[in-house]
């Protein structure tokens, strides 16, 4: 399905990432190898399966590959969901698709738009750029898409954050809102620099 925004690609130099491809595909190489060899592939699209975290394989893609997130990514999830619910707070809403209501959650190819659009020129460069920065989120647990069946994808898919999945997330206060205006920077400079190797992760782990 076609997603709910025209793309809006930018294209610029990066001055973030320092790392070659060899060593991605290196790192990539290694986390792969240390995972399980199971591999369990499944179908079905948003709305169509009620698998849930404990009914699939920890390799699927769609899936994290820790049982908590890293402190440092639980933060980048923090500050992200902030920001958008000061800046963009209509992104995250309660969707319909296939008569089915998905509470509280954000349109994949949205996400894309809307990091290229906040982030600095010369940062963000590209959807795929920005669809490893999500990954990097997905990976850990901190963003998840709401059947459990994708990674993540610049698609007209669901996603939701961790807090908002659990059922506790809430309106950011005063105090909250400056503490991630404060981060933002920082924290898209963390997610482009550990965004190509999510996406190498994400390409050796597809069933």
């Amino acid at each position: 399905m076609e997603g709910m925004l025209a793309p809006n690609p930018l294209s610029v130099p990066s001055i973030v990432s320092t790392v070659t491809t060899d060593s991605i595909t290196n790192q990539g190489i290694n986390s792969f190898q240390q995972m399980p060899a199971r591999i369990r592939s499944h179908s079905g699209g948003q709305g169509t399966s009620k698998k849930t975290l404990e009914g699939l394989e920890p390799i699927h893609p769609a899936l994290p590959i820790v049982k908590t997130p890293s402190e440092r990514l639980s933060r980048a999830g923090f500050v992200l969901r902030t920001i958008l619910l000061m800046r963009s707070p209509q992104m995250i809403r309660d969707r319909k698709y296939h008569l089915r209501t998905y509470r509280r959650c954000l349109v994949g190819s949205e996400m894309v738009d809307w990091l290229i659009q906040q982030s600095p020129m010369t940062l963000v460069h590209s959807r795929q750029q920005a669809v490893g920065m999500w990954q990097a989120l997905l990976e850990e647990g901190v963003i998840t898409h709401v059947c459990r069946e994708h990674p993540f994808k610049d698609k007209y898919l669901f996603y939701r954050f961790r807090d908002d999945d659990m059922g506790i997330g809430s309106q950011p206060g005063n105090a909250e809102k400056k503490e991630a205006e404060d981060e933002f920077q920082d924290t898209l400079v963390i997610l482009a620099q550990i965004g190509p190797d999510a996406m190498m992760r994400m390409i050796l782990r597809k069933p």
